[in-house]
């Protein structure tokens, strides 16, 4: 989930958390989507799994956002949080 996404998900009534969904659950996609280039094994992604411009500079930015541990923790975060969502706000309809 994107930093904004979860910010406007903590400043939102529970009422309009679906709203946020789609938003919350693209950037959790997104995130299972880097968690894929992991190695089996690896601590983190090697800097050589990047191939996208905007990747290579946000590795070289910080390479300690793409850890296995700190991947792993945020995608649990994010299940978390979409699941909260489908369990208090769930669709209309």
């Amino acid at each position: 989930m994107s930093t904004e996404s979860g910010l406007r998900l903590l400043n939102t009534p529970r009422a309009r958390h679906r709203e946020i969904r789609p938003t919350a659950a693209y950037g959790t996609a997104a995130l299972e989507e880097v968690a894929k280039f992991l190695p089996e094994g690896a601590a983190r992604i090697p800097e050589d799994r990047f191939t996208s411009e905007r990747g290579r500079e946000m590795y070289a930015k910080d390479p300690t956002w793409f850890t296995r541990k700190d991947i792993t923790a945020a995608l649990e975060l994010d299940r978390k949080v979409l699941a909260g969502i489908d369990r208090y706000s769930p669709p209309q309809g």
